[in-house]
């Protein structure tokens, strides 16, 4: 899997988190096929790509929200 790969993760690590996803939202965020001749894959599903999304907007409004104090603190750090 290719995302496993970039993040330096096991193929089997990737796969539990997925499972972990899928079973914590009302419908899955991955959807799987499996190998064969075309060689399987998955892909986000319309509202993984939903999901996706809000977190990237939550991600930027926290790094905004905390940019005045991670300033300070890292003038705290050695």
């Amino acid at each position: 899997m290719k995302a496993a790969r970039e993040l330096e993760m096991s193929y089997m690590r990737a796969w539990t988190l997925i499972g972990v996803m899928n079973e914590s939202f009302r419908e899955p965020l991955v959807v799987a096929a499996r190998g064969g001749t075309a060689r399987g894959g998955a892909d986000l599903s319309k509202l993984g790509e939903r999901v996706l999304v809000v977190y990237r907007q939550m991600e930027q409004a926290s790094l905004a929200a905390a940019a005045k104090d991670w300033k300070e603190l890292k003038n705290c750090l050695c």
